[in-house]
């Protein structure tokens, strides 16, 4: 399997798959108030998510977390491509993506309020279009096959298997 060739596809479809989503406003990236002084947010003002690079992202690696819904789906992209071309580079920036991916449930450690962090999801993936999701699922089909033996607890294949395995 050539995955240089499947990389390069992979991030055209999430580049024509996200090419129209609205830039959310300088006053809408942050979900809460200091967020933008606390978790370095205001760095996104005013960038697109074509120009953020791997420099960029790696030291804002957990700022998905307090975006609004907006700006997740908004720069969600630069963080899939980033990920997905410089996975054990980016350190935990690609973990951080893909946790973002799985659907929260009942038991799991890392969620503290299962009902709030289930509607975060769904209020940030189901306001998206069958391209959006089908790139997003290709992201994450690749991640498995590309680095088999090499996911932190295989939360690629979770976020698969709860969610994105049904996408057509």
């Amino acid at each position: 399997m050539d995955f240089e060739q499947r990389l390069k596809d992979l991030k055209k479809q999430i580049g024509d798959a996200f090419q129209d989503v609205p830039y959310p406003g300088d006053d809408n990236i942050a979900a809460k108030r200091g967020y933008e002084e606390f978790e370095g947010l205001a760095a996104f003002k005013g960038k697109h998510w074509k120009d953020l690079t791997f420099e960029f992202l790696v030291p804002r690696h957990s700022s998905m977390t307090f975006f609004t819904s907006e700006a997740f789906r908004f720069y969600l992209p630069a963080y899939l491509m980033i990920s997905a071309e410089f996975y054990y580079e980016s350190d935990v920036l690609s973990d951080y993506t893909i946790m973002d991916l799985v659907l929260p449930e009942e038991g799991d450690r890392w969620v503290e309020d299962v009902r709030w962090e289930r509607d975060l999801f769904f209020e940030r993936f189901d306001p998206m279009k069958a391209e959006q999701k089908r790139a997003i699922k290709s992201f994450l089909e690749y991640i498995r096959d590309a680095y088999p033996y090499d996911s932190i607890y295989n939360k690629h294949l979770l976020a698969l298997d709860r969610y994105w395995k049904d996408i057509e």
